[in-house]
Parts: structure tokens; C-alpha cells; sequence
């Protein structure tokens, strides 16, 4: 079976860059938000983007993140894939049992104005390939029963 290219996306209230190398993401979503009221100001929303494709299928020409929001992109992210390849190899290294190219990014948006419910969701496109992340539904926090 051939490897294949795979691209994830977590939405989160924050990245941190921890001074030991680590990553931490804050407040991490698993498909649904909810809110209060509509319209609604988010104070931040950031994506966590993990992008790889194996050594023998490395990214050429162009790599595009693009965030959407109900289908329509809210920003879009261009990267040299020849570059990038480039750069990993010159400064990452790459050991004789490396098997994937990874490229890992982060988005914030502060603020993210949204008048009513909506779908976020985050796509990379890489040769003309268009992989889709995670979406991130928001939706009206539901009534709590009366007692």
C-alpha cells in the first residue's frame, strides 16, 4: 500500500512555544464550540496545522493552508513546497531512516467576529491535491433544562 499525504488541524484558544522545544495547545476543540449569543466576538482562535508527505512523494511547486469559514476563505496561507523541502533538509537534517517531510504551523485569529452559527474548516492544498483537516462547528450554547 502506497503512504499517502496527511494533514491535520486542531483549533484551540492558544499555542504556546515552550523554551524546552515542546509545543502546548490551550483549550483544545473536538468539533463543536459553543457560544452564548450571535452575533459573538471570539477574543482568539488559533489552528494547530500538521502537514507530511513521504520522502519519496516530497512537496513540489506550491502548498496553500486556507481557513474557511461556511465555505468562503477567511485567509490563505502560501509556501514554496521546493523551499520548504529544501530548508528541511539543509537545517532539520534528515537521518537514513527518516520517512516523512512534516510541516508543522499555527494561525490566530484575534479577533474572529461571527454573526450566527457557523462551520470553520481548515484545507491544504499541495499539487493540486486539496486535503481536508478538521472542521470546527459553532453553534448557540443549548438551553439548560429547568429545574
Amino acid at each position: 500500500m502506497a503512504e499517502t499525504r496527511k494533514f491535520h488541524a486542531i483549533f484551540c484558544d492558544d499555542i504556546r512555544h515552550e523554551i524546552n522545544g515542546k509545543t502546548s495547545l490551550i483549550g483544545c476543540y473536538t468539533g463543536q464550540m459553543y457560544v452564548p449569543v450571535f452575533p459573538v466576538t471570539l477574543p482568539r482562535i488559533c489552528i494547530h496545522t500538521y502537514l507530511s508527505t513521504p520522502i519519496e512523494k516530497p512537496f513540489k511547486g506550491g502548498v496553500s493552508i486556507s481557513v474557511m469559514k461556511d465555505g468562503d476563505i477567511l485567509t490563505r496561507n502560501d509556501i514554496d513546497g521546493d523551499q520548504a523541502v529544501e530548508t528541511i533538509r539543509q537545517h532539520l537534517g534528515l537521518s537514513d531512516d527518516s520517512q516523512r517531510f512534516i510541516l508543522i504551523g499555527g494561525l490566530e485569529f484575534a479577533p474572529l467576529a461571527l454573526d450566527g452559527p457557523c462551520l470553520l474548516q481548515v484545507v491544504a492544498e499541495v499539487d493540486g491535491e486539496a486535503l481536508i483537516g478538521e472542521r470546527l462547528k459553532v453553534d448557540l450554547m443549548p438551553a439548560t433544562p429547568q429545574a
